[in-house]
């Protein structure tokens, strides 16, 4: 029972036996014979090669009973040790900086101790090829220059809300654990009036552990005191970040983002054979037609000189590039605006510099750092060639809490470089992209609230018109990394400029990304889509998506859907209220008589719009394909009843109830 129990749930045993240290794992209060042990632990299946030890802390489970004794009474926890590498680097390795610091001095104008170190940073790093077509090279001087300037002059620093016990407290606790060692050691029954002892031992730990807590309480108070100095020096500072931090860690709470939720736990942990697999497959089959380009399964890949060596084989798009270098001087511009709006303490990737440090380098307009930037566009736009390493991503596996296995359960959000990302949404925002009435999703002064109003309306309208509705939504299945890249290119061509459109393309069309795992590193190149993650990405598949819904309507419009048309006094259009999308979800609401027109109406949408997606390489999500049917006036119990009994009308319908 128990074996198909685990098998079930993908579950495996693990015993507690070891052939060092074995014991119970509970201890009775009575005498040291009454006592018990948990013999094996339940764990999932992926975690079953990756066990190195379970072991019983005994010493830690006497620290946690509550009841002074001599010997141990209660439960002891019992511990497993995996052999498990996370993806994050050590800490010799990544770049932690301590960004609230660089903010502050960003602000006050201290900037000067950086700039020096900067322009030290740069005259030791030296670059190898020539300036005016080593794009890459260039860009890792700056980048690299910028990163040490920050990890020398902003160093991380430890938990500044973390509390510690004083030396007073920690002495009185060795005090406490050292008498507890010498009455473990003692023999009870060889000591004269023995109870006596017992009485001394009782009284001794009650009056240590009376200590152990005031000296405890003290330094509770002092630590409160100082978190109010510390709250207050904040707000004098402005620093809103600090003060929520401060204020989350006063109220005993959780300090993080609102929206995360602890209890969900990911249950499946694919390899990079798994990833591998998955990512080759088409976008709607949950891939992005990747090309593997390296992998290690022991140490995480030098993305640096990875990328160094894909810039040179990487050739320029084939499309009209204009060879002026003009706007190579707005460049700085741009990238200094767009890093400025961007959000604060993001995540960035391993081998990149956080967002304030390039504040912190941009901030003086006259030094060296500024003129080498600016030198290195003029060769970009000359060339027509961004840096590779802006192109490469990130992932982080984020649970989606789906019921599903491997890799579907998990959804890719792409971490890219800050510079490169604020630099191509400068690009991008230069351009107008309109976008239809009927969008709510990823849209400027709308909310997808609006778009649930709206529905909700039309539908009680309806329904208090005794008129019979359908409401049909499709969903697309792996929508951001499923269009094709000709399709995304000629949004690009219709929309921006011409001397952006090179970069724009490059874009997605040399994203690559980097996938993480206990085992190792994978990187591969993307054959469609874009990366979830990028600010460009939402509006470029809404500007590809909004034409299919729009030429998918004109297609499968009846005549009774006129009537579902309102005018906008302010744009001073007609607009169609029976049809409406929130990012990738589409909604549509049609009027119908019967179960056989219903029927013939929901066939013709669905093939229509299975077509117009093919064609730019997306699919549907037929399992949240949602069709609900309200019958309303003369005759509407008898519908209601023949879609209850399934006739032959509505046999193929999947109506829901």
């Amino acid at each position: 029972m128990m074996r198909n129990l685990a098998n079930q749930h993908f579950l495996h045993f693990v015993k507690t036996w070891n052939e060092g240290r074995s014991g119970p794992t509970w201890f009775g209060p009575t005498t040291a014979q009454s006592c018990s042990r948990i013999d094996y632990v339940l764990l999932p299946k992926a975690f079953s090669s990756s066990v190195q030890s379970c072991r019983v802390w005994y010493r830690s489970g006497y620290r946690l009973q509550l009841a002074n004794t001599y010997r141990q009474i209660d439960h002891s926890p019992v511990v497993i040790t995996f052999k498990y590498r996370s993806w994050f680097l050590p800490k010799r390795t990544t770049t932690l900086t301590d960004r609230a610091a660089i903010l502050r001095d960003y602000r006050s104008g201290r900037t000067q101790p950086f700039q020096e170190c900067l322009q030290r940073q740069l005259e030791q790093i030296s670059i190898q090829g020539e300036q005016s077509e080593q794009v890459d090279v260039q860009w890792n001087k700056i980048k690299n220059a910028v990163q040490a300037a920050a990890e020398t002059c902003y160093p991380l620093r430890g938990p500044l809300f973390s509390y510690q016990r004083s030396a007073e407290t920690k002495e009185k606790w060795a005090e406490l654990q050292h008498f507890r060692a010498t009455v473990r050691k003692w023999n009870f029954g060889d000591l004269p009036y023995s109870a006596f002892y017992h009485w001394y031992v009782a009284v001794r730990l009650v009056r240590l552990k009376r200590a152990v807590a005031q000296s405890t309480k003290h330094d509770w108070r002092l630590y409160t005191e100082r978190l109010l100095e510390l709250l207050h020096t904040a707000e004098a500072e402005h620093d809103h970040r600090t003060m929520w931090q401060i204020a989350r860690v006063l109220a005993k709470t959780h300090v993080g983002p609102k929206r995360r939720v602890y209890s969900l736990t990911s249950h499946t942990f694919p390899t990079l054979a798994e990833w591998q697999a998955h990512l080759a497959q088409e976008g709607p089959a949950g891939g992005c037609e990747a090309t593997l380009i390296a992998s290690d399964f022991q140490q995480p890949l030098p993305v640096q000189s990875l990328s160094l060596d894909l810039a040179e084989t990487y050739s320029r798009d084939s499309l009209p590039i204009c060879f002026s270098a003009s706007g190579a001087e707005q460049d700085v511009e741009i990238l200094k605006h767009q890093l400025g709006q961007a959000r604060s303490y993001r995540a960035v990737p391993r081998w990149s510099a956080s967002r304030e440090a390039w504040l912190l380098a941009l901030s003086d307009s006259n030094s060296n750092c500024y003129q080498q930037l600016q030198q290195m566009f003029n060769t970009t736009r000359r060339v027509h060639l961004s840096p590779q390493l802006w192109c490469v991503s990130q992932t982080a596996q984020i649970p989606k809490n789906n019921g599903k296995c491997g890799c579907k359960a998990l959804r890719l959000v792409h971490l890219l470089d800050p510079a490169g990302k604020a630099w191509h949404r400068g690009l991008w925002k230069r351009a107008e992209h309109p976008r239809s009435l009927r969008q709510t999703g990823f849209t400027p002064h709308r909310r997808r609230e609006q778009a649930i109003q709206q529905v909700r309306c039309l539908l009680w309208r309806l329904s208090a018109a005794k008129v019979s509705w359908c409401f049909v939504k499709w969903d697309i299945a792996n929508a951001f990394p499923s269009p094709k890249h000709d399709v995304l290119d000629s949004v690009i061509e219709e929309d921006c400029c011409k001397t952006d459109v090179p970069f724009l393309t490059q874009r997605h069309r040399r994203a690559c990304m980097v996938v993480s795992v206990g085992t190792g590193d994978l990187l591969c190149q993307i054959g469609c889509g874009d990366l979830q993650g990028d600010t460009c990405a939402p509006v470029k598949f809404i500007r590809v998506y909004d034409p299919i819904v729009a030429s998918w309507m004109s297609m499968t419009e009846p005549e009774k859907q006129q009537s579902l048309k309102f005018h906008n006094p302010v744009t001073n259009k007609w607009f169609d209220c029976s049809c409406i999308i929130a990012a990738d979800d589409l909604v549509r609401i049609g009027i119908v008589s019967d179960l056989s027109q219903l029927s013939n109406i929901f066939r013709t949408w669905d093939s229509t719009f299975d077509r117009k997606l093919d064609r730019v390489g997306m699919a549907q999500n037929k399992m949240k394909k949602t069709l609900l049917y309200h019958p309303s006036g003369k005759g509407a119990l008898a519908q209601t009843r023949k879609a209850q009994r399934r006739d032959a009308d509505c046999s193929d319908l999947q109506l829901q109830k």
